[in-house]
């Protein structure tokens, strides 16, 4: 592991935001280590909304899309700045009955109790960052578009 990596594990979620936010966005270290296993561990744990909120930031100050940012794409394509979350409760279910899949199903799929997943799918909860990322890659769909960052629905890879 390198020290860039060590250092970035020990941050907090709010540590993220400031540590990227005094680097100059050209640096091809900030680049890659925000690809990098270590800093999506930093994202994708915690208090759910914010993770998801503080990726989107992220993504938002480096102009670059949520599946860029979390690793689930190589190209960045232009989207909107701001996650709704509203839309992402939407589409969670729409993807789910396009795909002939029960709740139950893509629970035991995504490993969460099936009530959890219902309370995503209602808006009563937001699903963390690293079950949306395993939802993304199981359907092969965007997570801008999840969010409603983009109306581009597949997952552009390469």
């Amino acid at each position: 592991m390198s020290m860039y990596k060590k250092r970035f594990t020990k941050l907090t979620t709010a540590d993220f935001a400031n540590v990227f936010l005094n680097f100059d966005d050209n640096d091809e270290m900030v680049k890659r280590t925000i690809r990098s296993e270590a800093f999506e561990d930093g994202i994708t744990k915690g208090k759910t909304e914010e993770k998801l909120k503080t990726a989107n930031k992220l993504a938002v100050f480096y102009n670059v899309s949520l599946d860029y940012l979390l690793g689930l794409s190589q190209t960045s394509n232009k989207v909107k700045n701001n996650i709704d979350l509203n839309i992402l409760s939407k589409r969670l279910k729409k993807l789910r009955k396009d795909n002939n899949l029960n709740q139950k199903d893509l629970s035991n799929i995504i490993k969460l109790p099936q009530t959890t997943y219902s309370n995503y799918e209602r808006g009563y909860r937001i699903i963390t960052t690293y079950k949306l990322i395993t939802v993304c890659k199981f359907y092969n769909t965007s997570m801008d578009y999840l969010t409603g960052k983009t109306n581009i629905k597949d997952l552009v890879v390469g």
